[in-house]
Order: C-alpha cells, then sequence, then structure tokens
C-alpha cells in the first residue's frame, strides 16, 4: 500500500512547499519501516542470523531513513520562525485588512486559508478550490481575465487581492484591464507564502477611492518589514 500511495503521489501529486503535501506519506512511509523492522527481528531466530548480521541490517535500514529525514527535519527547523513571519506579515494581515473594512462583503482572493478564517467575508475564490463556477471555467479552458471579470460581476465583487504572477502563466491573459491597483505589500526572505507581492485593488471603479483610504489608515498597523507600495502611498490629492 506504501509503495502504490508513493508511486501515485510522484505520479500525479506534488511535493515541496513547506512539506505540506508529502507529510502523510513520510509518516505512513515511518509506520511501514518499523512494522518491517519489527517483523525484521522477531523472525531473525528462525533465518539463524548472527547479531552481527542484524545490527548491519538495522543500521543500513536506519541510515536509510535517518539521512532524508534529518536534512528534512533541519530545514524544518531552520524555516519554521521565517515561515511563521512569512505568514504573519502577509496572509494575517490580509485577513484583518478584510475584516476590518469588508466584512461580510464578497471579496475575489486567490489564496484563502487565512483571509476566509479571519474576514468573515464572502469569497470569490479566483483559483477554484473553494468556487465551483471558477473550477468549471478553468476546466473547460474558458478561464481568462474575461471571464473572470465576468464573475465578479456576477458575485458583486468590489475589491481582490491577488498574486499578479499567477495570472500571468499560460493563456489566462492577466489581470482584467478594467481593475485598477491600489497598492502593494511585499514580504522578504520568503520561504512558504506563494508569492512575495499581493496586490490591492479596486474591482469596481467606484470602490477605488473608499480602497485607497482604508489602505493609507490600515498602512500603520502593518509590520514594518512589509514594503508598501501603490497610489495609496502617495500623499492624497
Amino acid at each position: 500500500m506504501f509503495i502504490a500511495a508513493a508511486i501515485a503521489h510522484l505520479l500525479f501529486g506534488h511535493i515541496g512547499h513547506f512539506f505540506r503535501y508529502e507529510a502523510y506519506l513520510v509518516t505512513f512511509g515511518l509506520f511501514v519501516t518499523f512494522a518491517l523492522m519489527r517483523e525484521f527481528l522477531a523472525g531473525a531466530g528462525r533465518w539463524n542470523l548472527s547479531e552481527r548480521t542484524k545490527t548491519v541490517v538495522l543500521v543500513f535500514l536506519f541510515i536509510i531513513v535517518l539521512i532524508p529525514l534529518g536534512s528534512r527535519g533541519w530545514q524544518a527547523w531552520v524555516e519554521t520562525p521565517a515561515a511563521c513571519r512569512n505568514i504573519y506579515e502577509q496572509q494575517y494581515q490580509m485577513g484583518t485588512f478584510l475584516e476590518r473594512y469588508y466584512r461580510g462583503s464578497p471579496v475575489a482572493v486567490n489564496d484563502i486559508g487565512a483571509v476566509t478564517f479571519l474576514g468573515d467575508i464572502r469569497l470569490l475564490d479566483l483559483v477554484g478550490l473553494a468556487s465551483a463556477d471558477v473550477f468549471k471555467l478553468k476546466y473547460s479552458g474558458a478561464y481568462t481575465s474575461d471571464t473572470m471579470q465576468d464573475l465578479c460581476r456576477d458575485h458583486g465583487i468590489r475589491v481582490a487581492i491577488v498574486y499578479d504572477e499567477w495570472f500571468q502563466r499560460g493563456r489566462f491573459g492577466g489581470i482584467p484591464s478594467v481593475w485598477k491597483k491600489a497598492g502593494e505589500w511585499r514580504i522578504f526572505d520568503n520561504v512558504v507564502c506563494s508569492g512575495d507581492v499581493v496586490s490591492l485593488y479596486a474591482v469596481e471603479q467606484s470602490e477605488y477611492a473608499n480602497l485607497l483610504g482604508h489602505l493609507r489608515e490600515f498602512a500603520s498597523h502593518l509590520p514594518p518589514r512589509v514594503g508598501q507600495a501603490g497610489a495609496y502611498t502617495t500623499s492624497p490629492e
């Protein structure tokens, strides 16, 4: 079962991104490995193996298990503090901003975890994990900047917080041209977030002035390490 799961995962799944995708497989593999070691020790007497042979086999198995897991564990140990800071400086701030100014409002986002947990928004997930209509368009190959704007209009979206680069890949066509960018937040030493920069857009032109005002008011609440740029950082006219 473990071998089949590992092959299927490597063929159809994903690895990396701070170990989030393959953690279950590592746990499964450890369970199988130690179960086999237990059976080996229990049956060693029937195979007339010497103590030296058993020791060599066990040391070999430990080396196979511990070398990759030791490297993985050390990397996690070193990077976890930075990853926590990344989430606080980006995802937590996005959720806090939306909770303060757009609580209960329809909002378009493409990285949805902390934002929906903290913000209590009416979500349009522009990637499609949490919005079936987006998923259907992507599955059919009809998801473009134009159809995304149609969805935003249908859902009454006024603001969007996105990674621009996510929509510059393939044949998507980029961010809808009618959106107006109010600002950007940049984090540094990123190890876990999907992008260093999130962009904040007014999807409806009538929301642009409000969004600028909200961003200027919220600016002093951002952590000092967060880089701020865009229209809202200039002095209001």
